[in-house]
C-alpha cells in the first residue's frame, strides 16, 4: 500500500524542467487519483505508482479550440538518488482516441542509475538518453472549454526498493528534432522544431520511514537539544 500527499499541487504544473506558461507542449505527470499531485509516499517493495500522462498546450491565445494534439514522443525516466526508493516502469497505456498508434518502447535502463525505465534505442543530443515512443490517433483532436490538455494515457512504477530518506524523481523526457511531437497551437500545426515541446515537473517519491528509522532520528535530535543545553 502507498499513500499520497499533495504539498506541492500549486505550482507543480506549472513550474520546473520547462514550464507550461512558457513552452507550447509540455508532457506532465501527476500522480493519478490524487488531484494534481506530484508527490507520492510508498510504503513496501511491490508498491505500484500509477501516474497519469497530460498533454498540455499553451498558445499565446485563449481561444481554446485551435490548439490540439496529434502525437509524442519521448520516454520515462526515473532518476535515484544514494537513499532513495527505487523501482521500474512498466507498459505504458494511452487513452482514445491517443490509442490508434503506438510504440511503446522497451524497458530498459536508460540513464544508468537503479531501476529500469521506459523508452526505446534511439538518443537525442540533450542528453543521450534513449527515447523512441510515440502516441498519437492520427489527427489533432481539440481542447475542452476548460483548459488545452488532454489525459493521453497512464503509465505505472513498481517499487523494487522501499528504503532511504532521500526522493527519487520520476519524469517524461522528450524526444529533440522535428518528429519527436506534433501538434496545433493557435491554429497553426507545430512540431519538435517550430515549436517548444519540453517534459514537466518530475513526481517525487519518497518512502515512508521505518519505526526503527524514526527512532534514530529522535534519538539524534534529543542528543543535539542535550548538548546545546550544556553549551
Amino acid at each position: 500500500m502507498f499513500h499520497r500527499h499533495s504539498a506541492f499541487v500549486a505550482a507543480a504544473v506549472f513550474a520546473a524542467a520547462g514550464s507550461v506558461a512558457n513552452a507550447a507542449l509540455t508532457i506532465d505527470l501527476r500522480v493519478a487519483g490524487a488531484t494534481d499531485s506530484k508527490s507520492v509516499q510508498v510504503e513496501n517493495v511491490g508498491d505500484v505508482v500509477t501516474l497519469n500522462v497530460y498533454a498540455v498546450v499553451k498558445g499565446a491565445n485563449s481561444t481554446i479550440d485551435t490548439d490540439g494534439l496529434q502525437s509524442i514522443t519521448g520516454s520515462f525516466v526515473s532518476t535515484p538518488v544514494s537513499g532513495s526508493p527505487v523501482g521500474n516502469f512498466s507498459v505504458f497505456s494511452p487513452v482514445a482516441p491517443f490509442n490508434g498508434t503506438v510504440l511503446a518502447g522497451t524497458v530498459q535502463d536508460l540513464n544508468g542509475l537503479p531501476g529500469l525505465d521506459l523508452g526505446g534505442t534511439g538518443t537525442n543530443a540533450a542528453g543521450g538518453r534513449s527515447l523512441q515512443m510515440q502516441i498519437g490517433n492520427g489527427a489533432p483532436v481539440v481542447g475542452d472549454a476548460a483548459a488545452s490538455e488532454w489525459l493521453i494515457g497512464t503509465v505505472s512504477w513498481t517499487v523494487t526498493n522501499a528504503e532511504g530518506l532521500d526522493a527519487t524523481t520520476l519524469s517524461f523526457i522528450p524526444l529533440a528534432g522535428a518528429s519527436s511531437a506534433l501538434w496545433r497551437e493557435d491554429g497553426a500545426n507545430r512540431n519538435g522544431s517550430t515549436g517548444s515541446f519540453v517534459g514537466g515537473s518530475p513526481v517525487s517519491v519518497t518512502a515512508i520511514p521505518e519505526p526503527a528509522s524514526l527512532a534514530v532520528v529522535g534519538m539524534a535530535a534529543a542528543s543535539l537539544l542535550r548538548r546545546r543545553r550544556t553549551a
